[in-house]
């Protein structure tokens, strides 16, 4: 990988002195006069995240450290550390750009040794990043730590694709360019990240480690993996994937025919860590298309690979989210407008919950209408981001919008009861693909409206369309919501910049590992 180096003492080592310090490294002790520690160490800026730095540090013996870090000006502060070793290689993350930096080492023990400092200064970010702009932004009430995303360009889809993180202030911290569509996103414990690689793998990137790795779906041997990679506790992931079906008997309003389908339907599947399937679930094997589905089904989603051979490919189900319930999975399918909630163990479905379903719906609620991110919160209710593109129960001329809704489901006597939505404030957005909702630590919410809607017509009387996103952290939303934290996602109302999206947000507390974190 290529670096862009900082160099030290450049000039006496070009003089071809032998006693001269090579470049980018800094002796600060002999070990012969006093005694005190021998430290060399390097630091040199990724040149694929500019805001990225790697750090080497070579020891006369073993030794704990911990690498010190501050903005010019600014008191050094612990950034990473690692156990005893005489040679370490760390990596320096979430600075932020075109920012001057002092580095020192600190020989960790009974008697710390503090190094000599050097200096770099962080790279300009990309130009293929979307526009950020912080609308709003309250630290000391919002829940402390990283708002990791997974960012689309849309018109046309080039390859910019990221996943970034930000910081209270709005600044990219970390990025990772990813070289398709990643529709998922999740970390574990290790703060590795995991997403996709449009529908033919799964990845999982680590900040720390510097690795990536990749399943692809040929040797995963299933279809497709597409919005959900999910990390497993012990290891290993979930993921959603896809088979072909061909159904006959299918009806059209008008039409005296009837006609067979190439449908495309979700599985459900998980793996261990060394991608060997553990476990499968298809969707179709439970439900019939015939009897349930949505106009959505004619949406060419599944024009692409490895289905684009087929004839009009129908998108039947589109799963979206595979989520953690008790021993099961909760898990949502944007084209039908259902929750269906599985027990791996059986392979039954425990319940269907939304129009149609299982449940009736109490007075005072509204249905949901192709829905992203379900989450079980820890009393056991359902909140989940409602896109609301046809809620079954919208007046004739009442316009789509979307929400964020908590639902409470009573299983004895099998009634949903809407406990609480917000629908984000004046003004109102309609999001007709992706979106985020998690309930924080702290109890606000970071809610992502990841693609804002806006249509308008052009002088010829065309009709165009633009997508943007924000990302919001609110307190008091069941109540009196207040807005914390307002990122914005590209270019509201510029119909004529490319269209960002945001797949989908999570609030971290860092990109290092605990083993790494400063003690």
């Amino acid at each position: 990988m290529l670096r862009s180096i900082i160099a030290v003492s450049l000039l006496a080592a070009c003089a071809g002195d032998p006693e001269t310090p090579k470049p980018n490294s800094t002796p600060v002790s002999s070990g012969d006069t006093g005694g005190e520690p021998t430290v060399s160490f390097s630091t040199s800026v990724r040149e694929d995240c500019v805001v990225c730095a790697d750090v080497e540090v070579h020891l006369a013996t073993d030794a704990a450290i911990t690498v010190m870090v501050a903005p010019q000006g600014e008191s050094l502060s612990p950034w990473v550390r690692a156990d005893a070793s005489a040679t370490h290689r760390l990596p320096i993350l979430e600075l932020t750009p075109e920012t001057a930096y002092d580095v020192a080492i600190r020989i960790d023990g009974d008697d710390p040794f503090l190094s000599d400092t050097q200096s770099f200064t962080t790279g300009t970010l990309p130009s293929t990043l979307p526009p950020i702009e912080v609308k709003v932004s309250n630290p000391s009430q919002m829940e402390p730590g990283l708002t990791l995303m997974t960012l689309m360009e849309l018109r046309p889809n080039d390859g910019r694709n990221f996943l970034i993180a930000l910081n209270a202030d709005g600044d990219v911290v970390w990025y990772e360019r990813l070289p398709a569509v990643g529709r998922a996103l999740d970390v574990d414990e290790l703060k590795r990240i995991y997403t996709t690689e449009s529908v033919t793998g799964a990845v999982r990137i680590d900040p720390f480690g510097g690795t990536k790795t990749l399943w692809n779906t040929e040797d995963l041997g299933i279809d497709t993996v597409h919005h959900e990679v999910r990390a497993l506790d012990g290891g290993g992931f979930a993921a959603i994937s896809t088979e072909h079906s061909i159904v006959p008997g299918w009806e059209i309003p008008g039409m005296p025919l009837t006609y067979t389908f190439n449908v495309i339907s979700d599985v459900l599947t998980t793996f261990d860590d060394n991608g060997h399937l553990t476990w499968s679930w298809s969707l179709i094997d439970h439900f019939d298309p015939l009897e349930h589905n949505t106009d959505d089904l004619h949406l060419p989603f599944w024009v692409q690979a490895p289905y684009d051979h087929l004839d009009s490919p129908k998108d039947w189900s589109h799963g979206n989210a595979m989520t953690p319930n008790g021993t099961g999975w909760l898990t949502s399918y944007r084209n039908l407008d259902w929750l269906i909630q599985v027990d791996p163990d059986t392979d039954e479905v425990d319940y269907v919950f939304g129009w149609a379903g299982d449940f009736e719906l109490a007075p005072g609620g509204r249905w949901f209408s192709h829905q992203h991110a379900p989450k079980v919160l820890p009393n056991g209710n359902i909140l989940l981001y409602d896109n609301g593109n046809h809620r079954p129960d919208a007046e004739p001329d009442e316009r789509a919008y979307t929400r964020v809704v908590e639902y409470n489901l009573n299983h004895e006597t099998m009634t949903a009861t809407e406990v609480w939505s917000w629908d984000g404030g004046v003004p109102r957005v309609f999001c007709p693909i992706v979106g985020d909702v998690d309930e924080l630590p702290g109890g606000t919410f970071l809610i992502t409206d990841g693609a804002i809607y806006e249509s308008q017509f052009n002088s010829d009387g065309d009709l165009i369309t633009h997508f943007s996103g924000r990302v919001r952290e609110v307190a008091n939303v069941r109540t009196e919501p207040e807005v914390l934290w307002h990122v914005s996602v590209g270019t509201p109302r510029d119909f004529d910049a490319d269209n960002w999206t945001v797949y989908r947000s999570l609030r971290i507390d860092t990109l290092y590992p605990e083993h790494a974190q400063p003690r």
